[in-house]
């Protein structure tokens, strides 16, 4: 996968550009290896691709799931508070960890690796234009 038209950070602030995927998670330990092999590993264009996922309360294997493919961040509330505030802590974490483009997915893979892709190819130019316009990569957050 290529991420042509987005100029890199290091054209911009002298650092590397950074795509954090984050996945919210309740009780997903099922499927939620299915999804993570499903997400790109290098995208040329991005220096690094790495992931998150957050834990919403879980009772299966979730976590465990998540450690053992070596997803890079783990947020977990010990009970369950729902998809918006999973996705806000989620959003935080990736921007504590220096995200420069943050893409939220879906556990259960019901997004796929074709519409991932697809957002990129379609996001390609609005990047290019939000980092050429604002050197501070002030913009960081894409959903799928």
């Amino acid at each position: 996968m290529q991420f042509m038209g987005c100029p890199r950070n290091s054209d911009l602030r002298g650092e590397k550009m950074k795509l954090i995927i984050q996945i919210p998670c309740y009780n997903e330990a099922d499927t939620l290896e299915i999804a993570l092999n499903d997400l790109p590993k290098h995208i040329e264009g991005i220096d690094a691709v790495e992931y998150l996922v957050i834990n919403d309360g879980s009772t299966d294997n979730t976590v465990a799931v998540a450690k053992d493919w070596g997803v890079h961040y783990i947020v977990s509330f010990k009970r369950n508070k729902g998809l918006a505030k999973g996705f806000m802590a989620g959003v935080n974490e990736c921007l504590r960890q220096g995200a420069d483009i943050i893409v939220n997915t879906d556990a259960d893979d019901q997004h796929g690796k074709r519409r991932f892709y697809k957002l990129f190819i379609n996001l390609e130019i609005s990047v290019f234009t939000i980092k050429t316009i604002r050197k501070d990569a002030m913009v960081k957050l894409f959903c799928v």
